[in-house]
């Protein structure tokens, strides 16, 4: 695998796949939390949640979001510490990118690859299993 970093003429745009995710994500916080308020209940929106009554691989985005809006640093990444960390790696890239200009490219082999996205199936399985041991 070879990395470069290469510099970038014009500033990224937002993807509006990204954009749609968070605007999706922040309403459906809002609809929860207007209805906290409202019955004094929290209530699920996970369907799979709803579903199995176990935790979904991405369990806990919500209120680790909320943790760090209100300045709990750490309490994120116990409730699920594959995702935060990935938020924050891929945070500080395209904090690095638009500050400096530069962009990091990974150029990998078609085995390298592979062994890369079952590595990622793999931590995303460990992830599910913590969450479901944890209780989250």
């Amino acid at each position: 695998m070879r990395c470069e970093i290469v510099r970038v003429r014009r500033r990224p745009g937002w993807p509006a796949w990204a954009v749609g995710i968070v605007a999706g994500w922040a309403a459906l916080a809002s609809v929860a939390m207007y209805l906290h308020t409202l019955t004094g209940q929290s209530g699920s929106l996970c369907w799979f949640h709803r579903v199995t009554h176990l935790p979904c691989p991405t369990c806990g985005l919500t209120r680790g979001l909320l943790a760090l809006s209100q300045g709990r640093w750490l309490e994120p990444w116990t409730l699920n510490p594959l995702l935060f960390s990935l938020l924050a790696i891929f945070g500080a890239i395209l904090l690095a990118r638009i500050v400096t200009g530069y962009s990091i490219r990974l150029h990998a082999s078609r085995r390298e690859s592979l062994a890369g996205w079952v590595t990622l199936f793999v931590a995303i399985l460990a992830n599910w299993a913590y969450l479901i041991h944890a209780g989250v």
